[in-house]
């Protein structure tokens, strides 16, 4: 039986592994002590699914977490989208939104003046216009985002 610890005794310090930098930084997402067992489960889920090592799945982690709310960060829910984990896949997602939000704002807007096939050629030069001003900003965001870890 394991003797408890007497006042004024320091605790044991907590034994590093390979989780522990997974572990500390959903703690300091949730703001509450991670189920570790639970969370190496799911990164060894990940690992025999695709092949990446832990240091590979360690970047996405981290991305994950900032991507999220706290309510969301959860072991199961990285595995289960650790493929959107990625500085492109990022990108993608949020020009590829971007662009459909400037897309539905331009048809609101000249919803009355065009109609058919110049509508849709409009529309179409527009949305390569934005792809081209966006395929531009790529360096930018990833060098953004490279500096933040």
């Amino acid at each position: 039986m394991k003797q408890p610890d007497l006042p004024g005794t320091p605790p044991k310090p907590k034994r590093k592994t390979w989780v522990t930098p997974f572990a500390e930084s959903l703690e300091r997402k949730t703001g509450m002590p991670p189920n570790v067992k639970r969370l190496m489960r799911e990164l060894k889920t990940v690992k025999d699914a695709t092949g990446d090592n832990y240091e590979a799945q360690y970047p996405r982690w981290l991305l994950f977490l900032r991507s999220v709310e706290a309510r969301y960060a959860s072991p199961t829910y990285f595995r289960t989208t650790y493929h959107m984990w990625t500085p492109e896949a990022l990108h993608r997602r949020r020009v590829d939104d971007t662009l459909d939000r400037d897309l539905k704002r331009r048809e609101k807007a000249n919803m009355g003046r065009l109609r058919g096939p110049e509508r849709d050629t409009q529309a179409i030069g527009a949305l390569i216009a934005d792809m081209e001003r966006y395929s531009r900003e790529v360096p930018e965001w990833l060098r953004k985002a490279a500096e933040h870890d």
